[in-house]
């Protein structure tokens, strides 16, 4: 077996049926660290991503892990749900999904469901993403924000062909790659390996990319909604307090502020 990878014949067994698998290599990583990882695989602009495991804001959790290269995205505004499984060769080809957003997104949570070998971490996804504000909107009768200068969807899922788990308890990594149903269960196979090896070598050959030149300023966030405004949202809050058409709100604004540096510093 190339590489030392790992479930090979089992993930060949589950495409036989038609179900998803997952194959992987496990190395030692007493040198590595999630974020010197990232800094030489994530790509900008791909959809790649690190979720850094931190509990309360000041113990590290065990796990941490990084998703690359994304097959597939999916996106929502509102009930309009668009689909893209062709995000690695064309970031353009999306399509509307033919349900609302929410039952599109459950089919396409239960097209990633698999079996998870007992070798690998518990803290795999194959699918991440996020969900915002407006997502509550699917599921109570609420109005949409009037203002949206930023025009991001309301929620967004990428599918990465290679995740990176760090166990930082055992110093080890596993690199995993998921191999989804074709037509070709060898060549799928033999693409996920292709995928895993690609990625141990460069992060075994690329260096840290250097820092950025630049200095920390004082960032001075200003409000998006005007101060006179913002006190009269407050003013009728209280109002409809007052009524009982409401017992709480959130009256929550963005601010801004420019930022010169990288987004990992």
């Amino acid at each position: 077996m190339r590489g030392g990878i790992e479930g090979v014949d089992a993930a060949r067994a589950a495409l036989a049926e038609g179900r998803p698998a997952l194959i992987w290599r496990k190395q030692l990583a007493d040198t590595d660290t999630p974020v010197a990882a990232a800094l030489k695989l994530i790509e900008p602009g791909r959809g790649d991503f690190l979720l850094e495991s931190v509990e309360g804001g000041a113990v590290r959790g065990r796990h941490s892990l990084i998703g690359l290269a994304p097959d597939l995205v999916f996106r929502a505004h509102g009930e309009a749900a668009e689909v893209n499984p062709h995000w690695l060769t064309d970031r353009d080809a999306f399509s509307l999904a033919a349900q609302p957003t929410l039952d599109a997104l459950r089919d396409l949570v239960r097209s990633c469901r698999m079996d998870v070998p007992a070798e690998l971490p518990r803290a795999l996804a194959c699918l991440v993403g996020y969900f915002g504000y407006e997502t509550i909107g699917l599921v109570e009768r609420l109005p949409r924000a009037q203002n949206d200068a930023l025009g991001l969807p309301d929620m967004i899922f990428v599918r990465p062909t290679v995740i990176l788990i760090f166990d930082r308890l055992a110093d080890s990594l596993f690199l995993v790659a998921p191999v989804w149903p074709g037509r070709d269960a060898d060549a799928l196979i033999d693409a996920a390996i292709d995928r895993i090896e690609a990625t141990a070598a460069r992060l075994a050959a690329a260096p840290i990319p250097p820092r950025v030149p630049g200095e920390a300023t004082d960032i001075v966030p200003q409000p998006v909604v005007d101060a006179a405004d913002y006190a009269g949202m407050v003013t009728r809050a209280k109002e409809y307090i007052t009524a009982g058409d409401i017992f709480q709100v959130v009256l929550a604004q963005r601010f801004t502020a420019p930022f010169a540096l990288p987004p990992i510093e």
